[in-house]
């Protein structure tokens, strides 16, 4: 599925992740795992934390060079993500092609401005 932008608010309690080198969500307690690569998000749905990560390291890139092992090829867009960020994930997000969080967070700015809200 190609990503649609949305916030990851209404997934109710959660904490963000970096797996396979890529910005993730994890929550549902645990059960499900919401990754993000290249031009899609993935989401993983299981009945346990332990299933659902496994199957996070046994996913396989489509179009894109790549192995189950390897890391996944960053998002091409700006994850919705809600809550506290690690140092660490944030390092990737600043790193995304094109800088696409710092476009996305002055797109943001400037239309909050434009209709005068804060």
């Amino acid at each position: 599925m190609i990503y649609g932008l949305h916030s990851n608010s209404t997934l109710g309690p959660q904490r963000n992740a970096l797996i396979r080198g890529v910005p993730a969500v994890v929550y549902d307690e645990g059960r499900s795992i919401e990754l993000y690569s290249g031009r899609t998000a993935i989401d993983i749905f299981s009945d346990t934390f332990t299933h659902a990560y496994r199957a996070a390291l046994e996913l396989r890139p489509l179009n894109a060079p790549g192995s189950a092992s390897g890391k996944l090829p960053p998002p091409v867009f700006c994850p919705g993500l809600s809550g506290p960020v690690s140092a660490e994930l944030s390092r990737v997000m600043a790193g995304l092609p094109g800088h696409v969080c710092q476009h996305s967070a002055a797109a943001e700015a400037e239309t909050k401005r434009l209709s005068g809200t804060t």
